[in-house]
């Protein structure tokens, strides 16, 4: 597929053509440029950043007219695009505010917008796809086909979902996938991970064991460690639906295992001679305490009286093991696959007891939350894939396309 747009995307970044950006430095390069409040340049840029806030302010204002202040704002800023391609801070203020305006368009407050005026707005911002970014000009063009699934919903526009959620009988689909989640984990495997260097490798652990539908994690804080941080953009925000107990020592771990009366693994990638490979005819006991070490060390030897058993994964390689958060996915992937029956193993009562925990995470306000709180009583049905439907999918790889 083609795309007009003359910039490409690379990895994990962005890179223009060299013909946009040779001209985009010289056009910087021929304008006289100084801190100074006197410089027209200068001034030019604090009317165009007046114009695209109060363009910003309009638009989340809730009337019709003040709806078409904002379009002749932005009008006007747009035809300052001698200051807008020199600042790409810029563009991202006037992408803000057509995003603003667009939720202002699908979500109306109070009054209706036009369509004439939201096409008037796209139509002025045109002239401006060629100085765009890749995800710029990808969000420009699905808002140009009508697709608006990037833009959020106002604020105030909330009351409005709230009380559509309350006046209909079906349950919100996200109720509806956690409830197919619930079915699927399992308390049979409570996994132990003993000190941990890296918070970064802890949030990939968490990340992999919420994938693998286990529930509960214990962890070993290090020394000097008193709470073991995880970062929302590893773990995805699903940390929030684990259970997670962190301890301070080994020895106050080791007391609690001994009261839960699981049967204790313990991991042994150095292949000791007491160590079997975790492949049958090794089943899953009933009730299982999983341990494994970090980064850096096998688990601590005070684990070793407590196991009944010995385990490692079989590799073929120069290295013995892989890396934290990789094993883990691995470890726990070989135990449903000697006891498939293990996934989903929970009692109507520990879910019962999740439900009330996870619908709390769910909700994005108070109002949310008293709708959701009806189904406690009630479960919603669970649906077949957790997987988006298939033109969900195929729209998002159109895109996708498009975008490159």
């Amino acid at each position: 597929h083609h795309c007009p747009h003359p910039a490409f995307s690379v990895c994990l970044g962005r890179m223009e053509s060299p013909e946009v950006e040779e001209e985009r430095q010289a056009r910087f390069k021929a304008l006289p440029f100084t801190f100074s409040n006197t410089d027209p340049l200068c001034r030019e840029k604090i009317l165009l950043l007046r114009r695209l806030r109060f363009a910003l302010t309009a638009f989340k204002k809730p009337t019709l007219a003040d709806y078409e202040v904002g379009v002749k704002a932005l009008e006007e800023a747009v035809a300052m695009e001698e200051v807008l391609w020199l600042s790409k801070k810029m563009l991202s203020m006037l992408m803000g505010c057509i995003h603003t305006a667009a939720s202002a368009y699908v979500y109306p407050k109070t009054e209706s917008i036009p369509s004439a005026s939201f096409s008037r707005l796209l139509q002025a911002i045109s002239p401006l796809c060629r100085i765009l970014s890749v995800k710029q000009y990808g969000q420009f063009c699905a808002l140009q086909r009508g697709d608006f699934s990037t833009v959020r919903v106002a604020a105030k526009s909330r009351k409005q979902v709230v009380s559509q959620m309350k006046g209909s009988d079906e349950a919100p689909s996200r109720l509806r996938v956690a409830e197919t989640v619930l079915q699927k984990r399992s308390s049979r495997v409570l996994l132990v991970i003993d000190k941990v260097v890296n918070r970064t490798n802890f949030a990939a652990c968490l990340r992999t064991v919420e994938c693998m539908g286990v529930q509960e994690v214990w962890t070993i804080l290090p020394l000097a460690v008193f709470t073991m941080s995880v970062s929302k953009n590893i773990t995805l925000g699903n940390d929030r639906f684990l259970t997670v107990r962190n301890f301070e020592s080994v020895d106050a771990c080791i007391a609690s295992l001994k009261t839960t009366g699981r049967q204790v693994w313990v991991t042994d990638q150095r292949r000791s001679t007491m160590s079997s490979p975790l492949v049958p005819p090794l089943t899953l006991p009933a009730r299982l305490a999983f341990v494994m070490g970090n980064e850096l060390t096998p688990p601590d030897e005070k684990f070793l009286p407590l196991a009944a058993q010995l385990v490692h994964l079989p590799t073929f390689g120069f290295g013995l093991s892989a890396s934290l958060s990789v094993s883990v996915g691995l470890y726990l992937q070989q135990l449903f696959l000697l006891s498939p029956e293990g996934i989903g193993e929970m009692s109507q009562n520990e879910k019962d007891q999740l439900r009330p925990i996870w619908y709390r995470h769910l909700a994005t306000n108070d109002e949310v939350h008293q709708v959701y709180r009806r189904y406690l009583s009630s479960p919603p049905a669970v649906i077949a894939d957790l997987r988006k439907p298939e033109e969900v999918r195929a729209e998002h790889k159109d895109r996708t396309i498009r975008k490159l």
